[in-house]
């Protein structure tokens, strides 16, 4: 190699040392903020008052709504169509048999 090109490739090298120092910079700025972020978020999330189980049922229940929100006009009736066709089964079945 010639000397033209050692000092291509040291520039190179160097320029790329600069990018490699900047985008080390940007990670741990964006670490930091990240940081501050969750710090926020779980400080809005966690409840004020500390709930476990000699807690009153009342604020148990509130915690739980609190967490998973759904519509309250709905209920399932898979269960109960499930259990119906179940029986349904069966009695037919001992029929069959007897």
């Amino acid at each position: 190699m010639d000397e033209v090109s050692l000092l291509a490739l040291q520039n190179e090298i160097t320029e790329l040392e600069k990018v490699l120092t900047a985008k080390k910079r940007q990670v741990e700025e964006l670490q930091s903020v990240n940081k501050e972020i969750v710090q926020n978020v779980t400080q809005k999330l966690l409840p004020e008052k500390q709930i476990n189980n000699q807690s009153p049922p009342e604020e148990k229940i509130a915690l739980f709504r609190s967490l998973f929100r759904g519509r309250e006009d709905v209920y399932a009736k898979l269960m109960k169509l499930r259990f119906i066709f179940d029986f349904t089964v069966r009695q037919k079945a001992a029929r069959n048999r007897g």
